[in-house]
């Protein structure tokens, strides 16, 4: 076994890069709520004011008695739809921090992250699994529920 040094450029033979960093400066937070009046199952969440160059962490959580809860970690597919099922029509919170990008993020990947979630409520009764799962740099990676969220669609 050998001891690897993760580093922003790899120089000798135990080096890995990949390492980033993000000064406080740079490091911007968009938050909110999405009310269950302003959207309906099978909605695409689009978040096209969020000016990220790198999204650091993301969460998505819907407000049911068992709560479905997305994480984005680096790493994350974030070029396609990610899907968040829930048991309840609820309220939505989210989290994003990022490092800031310059201008408006759009379709074009060289411009930075989209962060685009599809929020699908299935209408089955209280008392289920919990919807929770986490999606990281390898897809799913924690436990999973009947009416957890899914990966990248």
């Amino acid at each position: 076994m050998s001891t690897l040094h993760i580093k922003k450029y790899p120089v000798e033979a135990t080096d890995r890069g990949g390492l980033k960093s993000s000064r406080y400066e740079k490091l911007q937070v968009s938050y909110g709520v999405i009310s269950k009046t302003s959207y309906t199952s099978g909605d695409t969440l689009v978040f096209g004011d969020v000016p990220a160059r790198d999204i650091i962490r993301a969460t998505i959580v819907v407000h049911s008695t068992n709560p479905a809860e997305l994480y984005i970690y680096p790493g994350t597919a974030v070029s396609g739809t990610l899907a968040l099922r829930a048991t309840e029509h609820e309220d939505i919170s989210y989290v994003i921090e990022y490092v800031r990008g310059t201008g408006r993020v759009g379709t074009n990947l060289d411009q930075g992250d989209l962060l685009k979630v599809t929020v699908t409520t299935s209408g089955v009764a209280a008392g289920t699994a919990s919807g929770d799962e986490n999606i990281g740099a390898t897809g799913a990676t924690g436990p999973r529920g009947a009416t957890g969220a899914t990966g990248v669609a």
